[in-house]
């Protein structure tokens, strides 16, 4: 990503995973959240536009407006947004937070969806796997954004990710190991 124009749709912890994933990378930021700045906890975008990055706070999504080349989206924002739509027409890639953990990780992944239940099954399966893994990572959905943990996760750390709907709507290589 060293350079690519990257531009993230929401500022939660999913959509700030992504940036810092990113971030890492060398990416050309630009995060997009329809709320102001104001509206955000005191100090979480700080230092941001230090790091380079450009704020698109209190706006529509617009990643042609960036010359955006890739779009991470965050679970939950509509896809049929006119900026969005007019991306997708030009052909710019579309991919999120969960695919983007999934490129620096190591070990298996274990993923749950559904439409009830999801949180109860991955949680569990956490714990079953935790007495044989004592490392292993459960989150996605849940918890802890998987971004964030899957580049510290070792080959013999499983990750148990809950993923939504949402999450999956953008999916393009992500390939867990199991998938319930």
């Amino acid at each position: 990503l060293k350079g690519k124009r990257v531009y993230i749709v929401g500022g939660g912890k999913s959509g700030l995973a992504a940036l810092g994933w990113s971030l890492k990378r060398g990416a050309c930021l630009c995060l997009n959240d329809s709320r102001a700045k104001e509206r955000f906890e005191p100090g979480l975008l700080a230092g941001l536009t230090e790091a380079g990055v450009t704020l698109a706070l209190g706006q529509e999504p617009d990643p042609l407006g960036f010359n955006a080349e890739l779009i991470v989206m965050s679970p939950g924002v509509p896809l049929d947004k006119p900026g969005l739509l007019a991306a997708a027409k030009q052909g710019i890639p579309f991919t999120n937070e969960i695919e983007l953990g999934y490129l620096s990780a190591r070990g298996p992944i274990l993923a749950i969806t559904g439409s009830n239940g999801k949180t109860t099954v991955t949680s569990l399966l956490g714990d079953i796997l935790k007495e044989e893994y004592p490392g292993v990572f459960v989150g996605g959905n849940i918890g802890r954004p998987f971004a964030e943990a899957a580049e510290g996760l070792s080959e013999n750390q499983p990750a148990v990710l809950e993923l939504s709907s949402f999450q999956l709507e953008t999916i393009g290589v992500f390939r867990p190991k199991v998938a319930v």
